[in-house]
């Protein structure tokens, strides 16, 4: 049997790490791409392409290689507006043209649970980019990841998750209305290859969110408890993080946020139906950290 050639950008990226080992390497011929060939060295990899995807000549090119893409690139954390849009949806642009031209069977698209109006630049570029997928492709998923724990990054939950564990008090936004719903990082990327693996899963936008809502405050609240501790909650009101912002904007300088990542937080975000999956919860997960330190 011919192997589905899957053409991957953002192959370096920890989604991509941790969904690749889990897709039937005896269907699939996996071709990365990037920028760099050194950051794909320890990809699992069938084919690797040094480029970048901002030029529409190379996708092009390499585009022809394939028979599905996996789109997993994006730029995530940007002082100015523009960068986003020229990855997260020109990029995109030029995918999806070079796959219609070359009948492509199938375009996936990692998203954002973030992809929605009012959600500053990388949430909007986002949404941008998916409304282009579906208008000018015609078989395609779109997978929108929630919160993701479980990933070596100190970042984002991570961060959460660890300052609650070992810190005296923890600094949370205010106000917020949208309530997380972290994932497991092996839960998303089962769901994402169910979906894939699934030959009747077509032109779909799957929210990867796990089963249980927290604000911030609560979620340092219930790990708190689960491991028997005290934390301190110092909240930021929105105004606060948004003047913030704004000076970080203007100045252009690098701080814990980026001047987008406030209207990303405060964005009214979809929640995926529940169902009967069995989702690692947040707080087992926090809690068997903090036994293992």
């Amino acid at each position: 049997m011919t192997k589905e050639r899957l053409l991957i950008t953002g192959a370096s990226s920890g989604f991509a790490l941790a969904l690749l080992p889990q897709l039937n390497r005896e269907k699939y011929h996996f071709i990365g791409i990037s920028r760099s060939l050194q950051r794909l060295k320890d990809v699992p990899l069938d084919e690797r392409i040094e480029g970048d995807i901002a030029d529409k000549d190379f996708v092009f090119e390499c585009v022809q290689k394939a028979d599905s893409i996996l789109h997993s690139a994006a730029v995530t954390h940007a002082l100015k507006a523009e960068q986003y849009y020229k990855v997260n949806l020109e990029s995109t642009t030029y995918l999806v043209d070079a796959a219609k031209h070359h009948q492509l069977q199938r375009f996936i698209f990692i998203s954002s649970r973030t992809a929605v109006p009012n959600s500053g630049a990388y949430g909007e570029s986002k949404l941008a980019a998916e409304q282009y997928i579906q208008k000018h492709f015609d078989n395609w998923l779109i997978f929108q990841p929630s919160e993701i724990f479980g990933l070596t990054k100190k970042e984002g939950i991570e961060k959460l998750i660890e300052d609650t564990l070992f810190k005296g008090q923890v600094l949370c936004p205010s106000g917020v209305k949208s309530k997380m719903y972290p994932i497991h990082i092996d839960d998303c990327i089962e769901l994402t290859r169910q979906a894939m693996e699934d030959p009747t899963c077509k032109n779909k936008v799957i929210t990867l969110n796990g089963s249980e809502g927290f604000s911030y405050e609560e979620l340092v609240q219930h790990i708190s408890q689960a491991i028997g501790k005290s934390t301190r909650i110092l909240p930021i009101p929105k105004i606060a993080l948004q003047s913030a912002a704004k000076v970080i904007g203007l100045l252009g300088i690098n701080a814990p946020i980026v001047p987008d990542q406030v209207a990303r937080l405060y964005a009214d975000k979809p929640v995926a139906p529940k169902t009967n999956y069995p989702y690692t919860k947040v707080v087992d997960y926090a809690k068997e950290l903090y036994q293992k330190k």
